[in-house]
């Protein structure tokens, strides 16, 4: 940001413009992050993936035995 600023001539250089980068920086960097999904999230998640598991097609049986086993454990899982 800065080269751009000093390759214009002075009365063309707008100051704000830095401020308005440098404060765009400092939000990206230091914005909070939304908090990891509950366990409970997990658990609903699983379910309703579960409920869908015989209709994907791009797995094969097996997979799909393979893929139920595992998000039943989660949906039934107390930890």
């Amino acid at each position: 940001m800065v080269f751009p600023l000093i390759s214009l001539p002075p009365a063309d250089r707008d100051p704000a413009l830095s401020v308005l980068a440098r404060e765009a920086a400092i939000a990206a960097v230091t914005t909070d992050h939304p908090a990891p999904p509950a366990a409970t999230d997990a658990v609903s998640t699983a379910v309703a993936l579960r409920a869908v598991t015989p209709t994907l097609t791009a797995l094969t049986d097996d997979e799909r035995a393979l893929l139920s086993e595992w998000l039943h454990r989660i949906a039934t899982s107390t930890a």
